[in-house]
């Protein structure tokens, strides 16, 4: 996998998941928002908003784990790369 071609995966696995993680905490925040309220101390303050709170622990939490598995794609890649090379 070529320099460009891994910054191009871990990009598009961190911008995917972060998208799929602020879709799963805009509607834990819309559904279940007695969950925010829960975790976080500030859940009963009156202007406590749990869409909000949910989205940006969505997204950051996704972006986190999309650029952790771009990574762990790209490192699994250079192994196989590496033994079929050392076969050869």
């Amino acid at each position: 996998m070529n320099y460009r071609r891994s910054i191009l995966t871990i990009f598009l696995s961190g911008i995917i998941f972060s998208l799929l993680g602020g879709t799963i905490g805009f509607l834990l925040g819309k559904f279940l928002p007695d969950y925010y309220q829960g975790v976080f101390s500030a859940g009963q303050n009156p202007e406590f908003n749990p869409i909000a709170v949910g989205v940006g622990q969505g997204v950051t939490q996704g972006l986190m784990a999309g650029i952790a598995i771009g990574l762990i794609v790209i490192i699994i890649d250079v192994l196989s790369q590496a033994r079929r090379h050392r076969k050869d």
